[in-house]
């Protein structure tokens, strides 16, 4: 499922002005490009500025990007790998706010690069570029389950995993324990396995 959508309250005309229809096919299109390559749904969503109702709450462009998250359902994938990105034009703010398979996953410094990055081109005018770029480096992040085993300890089965997936991919991220289990023999036990949930960055070869 994808979603490129933006919110027109109270300033309809000034979020036309930076994402007209056109822009918002290409970030659709970006989008469902980036779907094809994974199973998690990423949405795209824009304010001109907050509901008075949210000023008045003193509420951050962080927690509204939190009620965007809830209110599109953004959480309901099969695997909790929903991205949001969401952007506040009156605060000149962006941010990313991912679904627990995504979040425990890749770390909250990557997403903060991509949103300045974004935040670079849109203060250069080039909105279109900076939303599409926006969702494809999201799309870039894949999570792989790598499974490692030792006879000295879970310590080490966890080092030989990691060892393994570094040795077919690059840009490792973050490693989060699956399962833990090990071999028993005549009432010892004999070897250790890990199964890791590895993320990391995947770059096209084209």
């Amino acid at each position: 499922m994808t979603i490129a959508r933006y919110f027109p309250f109270l300033s309809h005309l000034v979020v036309r002005q930076h994402f007209s229809a056109s822009v918002l096919d290409a970030v659709q299109k970006a989008i469902a490009a980036g779907e094809q390559q994974h199973q998690g749904q990423v949405c795209f969503a824009i304010e001109g500025a907050l509901p008075l109702r949210e000023l008045a709450r003193g509420r951050s462009p962080r927690a509204r990007a939190h009620e965007v998250f809830a209110h599109l359902r953004v959480w309901d994938t099969e695997h909790n790998s929903g991205v949001l990105i969401y952007v506040l034009l009156a605060d000149h703010a962006i941010e990313i706010v991912a679904d627990r398979g995504i979040a425990a996953r890749v770390a909250q410094s990557e997403w903060q690069t991509l949103c300045d990055r974004m935040r670079d081109r849109f203060a250069g005018g080039d909105y279109e570029r900076g939303a599409v770029e926006g969702v494809s480096a999201v799309s870039v992040y894949r999570v792989t389950e790598v499974i490692g085993t030792s006879t000295e300890s879970w310590e080490a089965a966890a080092r030989s995993a990691v060892e393994t997936a570094a040795g077919t991919v690059r840009e490792l991220r973050v490693a989060e324990v699956v399962r833990q289990d090990v071999t028993i023999e005549n009432g010892s036990v004999t070897s250790f396995r890990v199964r890791l949930a590895i993320s990391f960055k995947y770059a096209s070869e084209s």
